[in-house]
C-alpha cells in the first residue's frame, strides 16, 4: 500500500494546479467557474482550508483506486469553498454556492446529491447507506493519519485559522473536537482508509489532546 500523506502549503506549484484545473475541466470546461472557486481557496485567511487541501483530497482518491464519480468530485471542489472560522454554517453556505452555480446547468438530482453530500461534512456523519458520503469524509480527513510531523503542521495551521480565539477557550473547544473524533466507533468508515489509517488517526488525536 503506498503511504501518500496529504501536503499543507499556503500556494499550489504550477503541475499541481494544472492537474486542479484539468480535473475541474474535467467535469465542466468553464475556465471562469475554476477561477472563481481558485479565488474562494486562495482567500488570506485560510491556512488549511485551501487549494492544497483540495488537491490532496484528489491525490489520495486517485491512490486508492476507489469508484470515483461526478457527484464525488464536485464535493470535493466545493465542499470548503466557503470557510470562516467565526461562522458555523460554513457547509450550509458552500452547498449553496454550489446549487447557485450550478442552478439550470446541472440537473436538479444531481445538484440535490452534491448539495447533501457538502452537508455531510458538516458534522462528519456519512448519509445513511450511502458509500460515496462516507468516502467524502474519509478523504476530507486523511489528514488525521499523516505522520506526527505532518499532523503538527496540521495541528499549527488549524490554530493558525482561529488565531482570533483566545488560547484558553481554544483549547477547550479543540479538545472538544478531539474528543468527540476519539469516542467515535470508528473515524473511518471505507475499510481501504480504516486499515490505512484508523490507529495511526487516534495516535495523533491523542498526542494533540494530550499537547494542549
Amino acid at each position: 500500500m503506498k503511504n501518500h500523506f496529504p501536503i499543507i502549503k499556503k500556494e499550489l506549484n504550477k503541475t499541481e494546479m494544472e492537474f486542479l484545473q484539468n480535473r475541474f475541466f474535467h467535469l465542466m470546461d468553464d475556465e471562469g467557474k475554476f477561477n472563481s472557486l481558485k479565488n474562494y481557496y486562495s482567500e488570506s485567511h485560510r491556512s488549511y482550508h485551501n487549494l492544497s487541501h483540495i488537491y490532496s483530497m484528489f491525490q489520495l482518491l486517485d491512490e486508492s483506486e476507489l469508484e470515483s464519480s461526478d457527484d464525488l468530485e464536485w464535493a470535493i471542489f466545493y465542499h470548503d469553498i466557503i470557510y470562516n472560522s467565526k461562522k458555523k454554517d460554513n457547509e450550509e453556505k458552500s452547498a449553496e454556492v454550489f446549487k447557485k452555480e450550478f442552478e439550470g446547468i446541472l440537473n436538479e438530482e444531481n445538484i440535490g446529491r452534491v448539495y447533501d453530500l457538502i452537508m455531510a461534512t458538516q458534522h462528519h456523519e456519512p448519509i445513511e447507506d450511502h458509500s460515496v458520503s462516507e468516502l467524502l469524509l474519509d478523504l476530507d480527513l486523511c489528514i488525521l493519519s499523516s505522520d506526527l510531523e505532518l499532523y503538527q503542521s496540521y495541528a499549527t495551521e488549524v490554530r493558525e485559522e482561529y488565531k482570533w480565539v483566545p488560547k484558553i477557550l481554544y483549547r477547550k473547544g479543540r479538545k472538544k473536537v478531539l474528543q468527540h473524533f476519539l469516542d467515535r466507533e470508528q473515524i473511518y468508515f471505507t475499510d481501504y482508509f480504516f486499515r490505512r489509517g484508523e490507529k495511526k488517526a487516534r495516535e495523533n488525536l491523542k498526542w494533540e489532546l494530550n499537547e494542549l
